[in-house]
């Protein structure tokens, strides 16, 4: 997932030099890896096609660990030794439920959290109004 985000563009700590001085101080930033996702690179954002290549990767890569934790799950779920049908079931709806939910939204949840800036959402102000409404107090961020 660290490397999509690389590859995607979306870790660039130049754009906020307040919390990363440098380049090697953001904890999740690997340049090699993000070189390939800035202007003019193989997988330039700005690119029709070559930016959705590391999109198109990064859900192969899910697909297959999705189907290696799906036979682990069924393994851990019969270790268990449940009495009936229903709850070996049950148990194993919940791990893969659990494990598939933190697989597909760990990237937005990431993005959302961590990489938030208040300066950013500052400058997209005139599209929060439009969709909140001018009259939203928690929209006055500058």
């Amino acid at each position: 997932m660290i490397c999509s985000l690389n590859l995607q563009g979306y870790i660039q700590p130049a754009h906020d030099r307040v919390r990363w001085p440098r380049d090697e101080d953001h904890p999740f930033y690997i340049g090699s890896i993000a070189q390939y996702a800035e202007p003019g690179a193989l997988f330039d954002p700005a690119s029709d096609f070559m930016s959705l290549v590391p999109v198109v990767l990064h859900v192969v890569t899910i697909l297959i660990l999705n189907g290696q934790y799906r036979k682990v799950a069924e393994r851990l779920t019969e270790w268990e030794n449940h009495e009936t049908v229903i709850a070996f079931q049950d148990s194993l709806i919940l791990k893969r439920f659990l494990w598939e939910a933190f697989d597909a939204f760990i990237g937005l949840c990431y993005l959302a959290f961590y990489e938030v800036s208040l300066l950013s959402l500052g400058r997209r102000q005139p599209l929060l109004t439009a969709v909140c409404g001018p009259q939203n107090n928690m929209l006055k961020l500058r």
